[in-house]
């Protein structure tokens, strides 16, 4: 009965420090996309601020890479 107590308690301790771990590890998966958000935030505004010709511009090197194969071919 003691042993089964025991096991008991040890095994209830296991559960919560794994319980913590997964806690732990999903507040720095919470960080990195809040800092990929951020990075996505400054790029397409940094976009945004560019004149239009320079992205028409862009667009028709992209569509020139596809073309040679060089670029993977992306949904938009």
């Amino acid at each position: 009965m003691l042993a089964d107590g025991l096991i008991q308690i040890s095994a209830t301790v296991v559960s919560a420090v794994s319980l913590a771990a997964i806690a732990f590890g999903l507040c720095a998966v919470k960080q990195e996309s809040r800092l990929f958000n951020g990075c996505v935030k400054a790029f397409v505004a940094r976009a945004a601020s560019r004149p239009k010709p320079f992205a028409i511009a862009m667009e028709v090197e992209i569509q020139q890479q596809r073309s040679l194969g060089a670029v993977a071919n992306t949904p938009q």
